[in-house]
Parts: structure tokens; sequence; C-alpha cells
């Protein structure tokens, strides 16, 4: 399944009512759901549902997943207030909740996960822009496994030379 994303909620500064704008890029964009995340949303919508209904409030199809007390569009600052009370009942420290989209590309990229396929994911039509933006270098087994290891030495074979005296510790070499 996939949600097709075709505006996005904006504050013109001192603003306490949202505006409905055409996304960033001003392109319509389709965020692939799968089922583990489908599964969580149908969980969530159902104890809304529910808890709505105790106040003798129905929800509608077409009123929003997150949304205010009104059942209208969140103000820009609810999500983090969210946000930072799961932390705090987790007994975890804060980190901004955009820190999780550098850290699942730092993962992915330590993973060997192909950047173009990272890229793909996270909604980036060009460039290597998660290469340049996000996560950390890559892990030096990697460096090694996708690229060094690859260097087809052509000459080797023919003179029956044994480059495997010349794998390094990337580790020690590059930290």
């Amino acid at each position: 399944k996939e949600v097709k994303i075709r505006r996005s909620v904006h504050y013109a500064k001192g603003d306490t009512k949202p505006m409905l704008k055409s996304t960033k890029t001003g392109k319509n964009r389709t965020l692939e759901l799968y089922e583990p995340v489908i599964k969580e949303l149908k969980k969530y919508r159902t104890w809304v549902s529910e808890v709505l209904l105790k106040g003798g409030v129905r929800l509608k199809d077409e009123d929003h997943i997150l949304f205010a007390d009104d059942l209208d569009i969140l103000h820009e600052s609810a999500p983090m207030a969210r946000w930072k009370t799961l932390l705090r009942n987790a007994g975890l420290k804060y980190r901004g909740f955009h820190s999780l989209r550098h850290s699942i590309i730092d993962h992915l990229k330590q993973k060997g996960v192909e950047i173009h396929y990272i890229n793909e994911m996270m909604g980036h039509t060009s460039g290597n822009i998660d290469l340049d933006r996000y996560g950390k270098g890559y892990n030096p087994d990697i460096i090694y496994n996708k690229c060094v290891k690859k260097v087809l030495f052509e000459t080797s074979h023919a003179r029956g030379i044994n480059f495997n005296p010349l794998k390094l510790n990337w580790k020690k070499i590059i930290q």
C-alpha cells in the first residue's frame, strides 16, 4: 500500500493556524507503507477510535491520522511535544526526531545497502544527498569488501602473483 502526499502543512511566522500548501519540491510524493507500519497504524487508529467513542465522538475515514483535540490539523509544535513525552516516558535522553532519519541512513550504509536504494527509500530523487548530508563514512570493512576487494588485478593471474599478503587491516589504518 502507499500514501500519496499532495500537500504539506505550513505555518507562517507568528501564525497559529496552519495553511495547506504544495510540497517542498512542488511535486507529489508516494510513500510506500510496509506491512509492519500498516499494522501499527491500524492498531493506533483503533485505539484512537475507542477513546474518542467514549467521549461521544466518532472518527471518520477522512480524518487525519494524527490530529489536534478538535480533529483538525496538529499545531506544528505538537509532534515534538509528543516525541519528548515519549522519550521521557521511555527513560531515554533527548534526541531530535529528525535524528532518526540520520540514524537509519547511517545504519543502512554500514550494512552495505547501496546508496541509490537509500535515496529511494528516503524520498530523494537526485544525487547523493544522503552521502553528503547524512550518516558517517562507511565502515572500513565495507570499503574493503565493496571497493578494494573488487579491484581486478588482470596481470596477477597470468604472473601467479598472490595479493592476499597485501590485504590490510583497514580498521587499524582508517580510524
